[in-house]
């Protein structure tokens, strides 16, 4: 945040002022950082003419201090209309692992020609030996503080994970977090977005909404009768269930509830860690801290068994070597002649033919590897899939390097190919290839194929050259629903498709698509 006043004609020097506000304590508030430097620039004939704060603001990280960005862009561009820079202390200009790295941006300020004074240390930065020495003992202090807290923090909510009180994290379908006092009265429970006030109040959850309680044994159930989480997710949106924030449900949205402790009423912490400018660690979950009988549970534990026994079975039998899954394929063949995908699904014991396409790069490089010849049809159907979905892959690859931060690929419930997902709103967009064909009178034209619920979706509709090599042009479609029935025709410069924005390049994608989720939120 930046604020800023008209620089006073006068003989007091102008001069900018930054503070940083964590969760350290009440002396580092924002006002009483503002008030030692007021006093600090009245003392040594400065005048404040700019603000840079970071409220809230860890000092830790850099990327997370648009404040801190802010002044250094400023002072780097040589535009500013200040000559001094005055932070309340070391630690406010930072607490970096790595002491140079707050050197550092110190430096570019001092290259620049504007000092940096630090109001409420004992030194004065003047560059003597002195003062270098004070300030690399403080940066250095400031660091293993932070380092310090985070012993604190981890031990403290390790010691109330192991009371059974749930510790961080945000809301579960089915669950409800519950505020309790130390005492373990029950108080409130939480919506979506709060956090509890008081410090030394406690979280547990409790069940939820009966009919999301309702859902939640529901997928158990049907779990324990055999059925894989795209299957329950397929079943769970046909009776129009809702998945968290109205979403459909998804593979992952069940897989995550089916391997959760918390819905049996264990409390559950120490899933994953990371430290600072680290990859997040995933644990296994044998170093999980676990506590049975902290909550009420949604479902017994026995059922909650049985259905970790029933994926762990069929985790078992997706890790299958090539070899034994080869074996498996042959002996069908044998018996029953010959082989689809629908033949594979059906015998017992095999895996999904998807499992075979994704294991060895396609359905028919299996049936190859298992002496079984398509017929030429049939081959050629395959290779033209086969280049398809290389092109496809080509595209979801391209949009995801053009907006990384913006979009992700996932694959819904019980679908072969992924669809995009927008930033925070989380809204799916549908990519369509369509093949060329020609028409009796030997027009080009294409073939848009859809199913039901990716027409519930915004759609990149993208016509091919007729080897499957290439897209011909992008056009981004508003939801296809009551628009397109299985199939549809489209011809060059199609009326149809002025329904949505031919984009230039796929640079246009999430500018447009983020334009066409606003637009159907107001129609």
């Amino acid at each position: 945040m930046l604020n800023s006043i008209p620089t006073l004609v006068s003989n007091l020097i102008p001069a900018a002022q930054y503070v940083r506000m964590s969760d350290d304590g009440q002396q580092y508030s924002i006002d009483n950082q503002e008030s030692v430097i007021q006093a600090y620039a009245t003392r040594h004939g400065f005048v404040i003419v700019r603000t840079y704060i970071d409220a809230g603001k860890s000092g830790v990280l850099l990327k997370h201090r648009a404040g801190l960005q802010g002044l250094l862009h400023d002072v780097t561009s040589n535009k500013v209309p200040y000559k001094v820079i005055l932070v309340y202390d070391v630690s406010r200009w930072g607490r970096f692992e790595n002491p140079d790295e707050a050197a550092h941006y110190e430096f570019l300020c001092a290259d620049a020609g504007i000092p940096i004074h630090y109001c409420a240390e004992p030194f004065t930065n003047d560059g003597t030996l002195s003062s270098s020495l004070a300030k690399a003992l403080k940066r250095t202090m400031a660091w293993e503080f932070s380092r310090e807290l985070g012993v604190k923090v981890y031990n403290g909510q390790r010691r109330l994970a192991m009371l059974g009180f749930r510790v961080g994290g945000g809301d579960l379908y089915g669950l409800r977090r519950m505020v309790v006092s130390p005492d373990g009265r029950k108080k409130h429970t939480l919506k979506h977005g709060e956090w509890k006030s008081i410090q030394t109040d406690r979280v547990i959850l409790v069940p939820g909404l009966k009919k999301e309680v309702k859902s939640v044994r529901r997928i158990f159930s049907l779990a324990v009768d055999g059925k894989k989480p795209w299957e329950i997710a397929e079943y769970l949106n046909q009776l129009g269930s809702k998945y968290l924030y109205g979403r459909q449900w998804n593979r992952q949205a069940v897989w995550r509830i089916l391997r959760n402790p918390e819905y049996a009423g264990y409390s559950v912490w120490g899933r994953t860690t990371k430290h600072v400018n680290a990859e997040k660690k995933t644990f296994p979950r044998s170093e999980w801290i676990t506590k049975a009988r902290s909550f009420v549970p949604v479902v017994g534990e026995a059922t909650f068994q049985r259905a970790q026994d029933m994926i762990e079975k069929r985790r078992t039998m997706y890790r299958r070597t090539d070899s034994q899954l080869l074996d498996q394929l042959k002996r069908l063949l044998s018996k029953k002649g010959h082989l689809n995908a629908k033949i594979i699904n059906h015998a017992r014991g095999m895996c999904n033919w998807k499992t075979y396409a994704r294991r060895f790069g396609s359905l028919s490089k299996a049936y190859e590897l298992v002496g079984y010849a398509l017929s030429p049809l049939a081959k050629k159907a395959s290779d033209h899939c086969i280049r398809m979905r290389t092109l496809q892959r080509r595209v979801l690859i391209h949009i995801q390097e053009l907006f990384p931060n913006d979009v992700r690929l996932i694959r819904t419930s019980g679908a072969f190919k992924k669809v995009i997902e927008l930033g925070p709103q989380k809204l799916w967009v549908s990519l369509f290839l369509c093949r060329e064909f020609r028409s009796q009178g030997g027009r080009r034209r294409w073939m848009l194929s859809t199913s039901p619920k990716e027409r519930e979706n915004m759609s990149l509709v993208c016509p091919m050259d007729s080897g499957f090599e290439e897209v011909l042009g992008y056009y981004l479609m508003p939801a296809l629903r009551n628009t397109v029935g299985p199939y549809k025709r489209l011809s060059e410069n199609d009326p149809w498709l002025l329904r949505g924005k031919k984009l230039s390049d796929l640079s246009e994608f999430y500018r447009v698509a983020t334009e066409f989720a606003a637009a159907s939120r107001t129609a």
